[in-house]
């Protein structure tokens, strides 16, 4: 035990000691925690929700053979948020896209339970992912999405579907594809260009 400095003066090192320890040190353990908290908000806001991100990844996801992800995010979803009718038609989609790689028959039964009620609803939230299915390297995928954009009616499918219609490689593909435009074009169909009568 040191003893007690004489006249009552308090070693000045003792002091700066206490000052440094009282005020600074507490900054310096603040500070961190304090820049960690900003990171985690910050980096809550960047990330988008759950929903945001099937709607714009989700067709892409299939398309990349990744429809047991996809499934599995919506499954993560809340029960509100999962009756979307975007989300439905990814759900359903993955569901077959699943079923073909795998074999597995519960997702066979999920798409055909899901699918004559989805396309018979006649809502056009989910035209940009069907487009954007309609890309799917697997043709049994484009032909039914074919059908798809067909019962929904969506005008703003005409140009994708014409393409699929003239380009696709396989004839079931393009017979779907045709009727959709049919369908959606109320029977008219469009009539290839003569390059003579452009001149």
């Amino acid at each position: 035990m040191k003893p007690k400095p004489k006249n009552g003066k308090i070693n000045s090192n003792c002091v700066l000691f206490r000052i440094c320890f009282s005020f600074i040190f507490p900054l310096l353990f603040l500070l961190p925690c304090a820049g960690l908290a900003q990171e985690r908000k910050g980096g809550s806001q960047e990330t988008p929700d759950r929903l945001s991100y099937l709607i714009e990844n989700g067709a892409g996801m299939i398309t990349q053979y990744e429809s047991g992800k996809v499934l599995r995010e919506i499954e993560a979803l809340p029960p509100g948020k999962r009756s979307d009718f975007r989300i439905r038609v990814l759900e359903n989609f993955a569901s077959l896209k699943s079923y073909l790689v795998t074999k597995k028959k519960e997702y066979g039964k999920k798409w055909q339970s899901d699918y004559k009620p989805m396309v018979r609803t006649g809502n056009k939230s989910a035209t940009p992912i069907l487009v954007e299915l309609l890309k799917d390297d697997d043709p049994y995928v484009r032909a039914f999405v074919a059908r798809a954009l067909g019962y929904l009616g969506d005008q703003r499918s005409l140009e994708e579907l014409q393409r699929v219609m003239k380009q696709d490689k396989k004839s079931k593909v393009r017979s779907r594809a045709k009727w959709a435009y049919e369908h959606i074009s109320g029977g008219k169909i469009p009539e290839e260009q003569d390059p003579l009568k452009e001149e």
